[in-house]
């Protein structure tokens, strides 16, 4: 089963947590149990080459998650080794914005930085400050704030073009098997690919307005990516 990467969330307070501190994050401990992480379509083509993209299964079509790149399977993330190191090429954002996400504020519709207080890299002791002794955020929270934006925004953008994708009929459900014993097990399942029967069938058109729309990269970054899937079982 997958564990959640952040244990214990709690929105960031000036006040509460005046004297926090970040430290660097030198290793990948807490992404070791997650088999798979959410990317956003700017990170698509450069992850294409160490992982396999695939579409979360949604039965509402309301719902455009995020692509994800599969890591591993049943709860495990070959790409983080024994010594808490990435091995992989590229490190998804959804692992560097670690230990901060944005989540939904109490007080109005802006978002707000969430921690994860129980993160070995926030510390009241050692590391860089995130608020000045008057309460005001540092440069280094600020650099935090604007990577958590960028990420939000581009998912945003990345679930856009999702919803394109999915309107059109080309997202088929998939399963990966392995065989064990002798039979074929399933080993993935609840995840879309794109069928590249209905791609080809599209009328031309709308290829020329997907190129426009910015939605062909993703596309083709998705495809060849489907060749990583070996290397997990």
């Amino acid at each position: 089963m997958k564990k959640a990467m952040f244990k214990n969330t709690e929105i960031l307070d000036n006040t509460k947590h005046r004297t926090l501190k970040l430290k660097p994050v030198n290793n990948f401990n807490f992404a070791r149990q997650q088999s798979f992480a959410p990317i956003n379509y700017t990170e698509m083509m450069i992850a294409a080459r160490d992982y396999a993209i695939v579409f979360p299964k949604t039965s509402d079509d309301t719902q455009n998650p995020l692509p994800v790149v599969l890591l591993g399977l049943t709860g495990t993330n070959r790409f983080v080794d024994e010594q808490g190191q990435w091995t992989g090429r590229y490190i998804p954002a959804h692992f560097r914005r670690y230990p901060f996400i944005l989540g939904s504020s109490s007080q109005n519709s802006d978002f707000a930085v969430v921690i994860d207080t129980d993160s070995e890299y926030l510390s009241n002791d050692q590391g860089e400050a995130l608020f000045d002794s008057e309460g005001k955020q540092t440069e280094t929270l600020a650099k935090v704030i604007e990577f958590l934006g960028l990420f939000q925004k581009e998912a945003a953008l990345t679930m856009e073009l999702v919803k394109t994708l999915r309107a059109s009929g080309v997202l088929m459900e998939q399963q990966i098997q392995q065989q064990v014993n002798g039979e074929n097990q399933t080993v993935i399942s609840g995840f879309e690919a794109i069928d590249q029967a209905k791609l080809n069938a599209l009328d031309s058109n709308l290829f020329i307005q997907w190129r426009n729309q910015g939605l062909l990269p993703l596309i083709y970054a998705h495809l060849s990516s489907l060749e990583n899937i070996r290397q997990l079982l």
